[in-house]
């Protein structure tokens, strides 16, 4: 979660990813709630943990983006699909075409559309007393707590849908024992003509 460089970090002071996944008993959407603190931002592209279980399938994961417009309604952000190809143990970095930009302030739920019902899942680490209590910041990138934090508004993190909803249309809206799905986001500047960019990421 304090990911540094442009990746995801190792977890120093939480939790590793799990090394096998976790059966959810029915095909989930999960999400990552964040925010750009900042204005001048854009959304990169995500990074995703596979965890090399033959259960968790390695088809391409579709990652995506919803602005959260109320406390039960989102909206997706056109042109945030992302398509990851086959995954390989560990970290995968997922690519938009083309960078996206983030309204400062703004709260957003990146978000992994699982095609099995098998992925990383790690309980206790974003509610009171556990490693995210204050939820997670790494430059303008933060990710929010769950509401038993210290960091929780507006929205939990993270967050998940159980069913095969579509999730470019369906909010994620549940939360459990303050997981970690391990789904992250990579932003950068809003890119003008000749610039570098900086990414930073949280998982």
């Amino acid at each position: 979660m304090d990911g540094v460089s442009g990746r995801p970090g190792v977890a120093s002071s939480g939790t590793q990813p799990p090394a096998t996944a976790t059966s959810f008993g029915s095909l989930f959407n999960v999400a990552t709630a964040f925010a750009v603190t900042q204005a001048g931002y854009s959304l990169q592209g995500y990074w995703i943990w596979y965890t090399g279980d033959v259960n968790q399938g390695k088809d391409p994961q579709n990652c995506g983006l919803i602005q959260i417009t109320g406390a039960l309604a989102g909206s997706f952000v056109s042109g945030s699909l992302a398509t990851s190809g086959t995954l390989s143990s560990g970290w995968n970095y997922v690519p938009l075409s083309s960078t996206l930009a983030l309204t400062a302030n703004t709260s957003y739920l990146a978000l992994w559309a699982l095609e099995t019902i098998y992925g990383p899942f790690t309980q206790n680490q974003f509610g009171s007393g556990q490693p995210y209590a204050a939820g997670i910041t790494n430059g303008p990138l933060m990710a929010y707590s769950d509401h038993s934090g210290s960091n929780p508004e507006p929205h939990n993190n993270n967050q998940g849908e159980f069913g095969a909803g579509d999730f470019t249309t369906t909010y994620p809206n549940q939360a459990f024992n303050s997981s970690n799905f391990w789904i992250d986001v990579q932003v950068g500047p809003t890119p003008t003509s000749g610039s570098g960019l900086l990414m930073v990421g949280l998982p």
